[in-house]
């Protein structure tokens, strides 16, 4: 589930190549004979990765 959207993907693997890089998994559980994995967008911000080099 995507922004409460649903999809459906024949196996792992194809549903991998899709979500690669682009979301993370934000909860799973088992409904009936799937499992469904609730995604949100990866925020890709530099100021929190600019901030962290400046500590170290």
């Amino acid at each position: 589930m995507i922004d409460e959207k649903e999809y459906q993907y024949k196996d792992g693997v194809s549903a991998y190549q899709q979500i690669k890089g682009k979301y993370s998994i934000s909860s799973i559980y088992a409904r009936g004979n799937s499992i469904v994995l609730e995604l949100k967008p990866i925020q890709d911000s530099s100021n929190w990765k600019n901030g962290y080099k400046t500590v170290w």
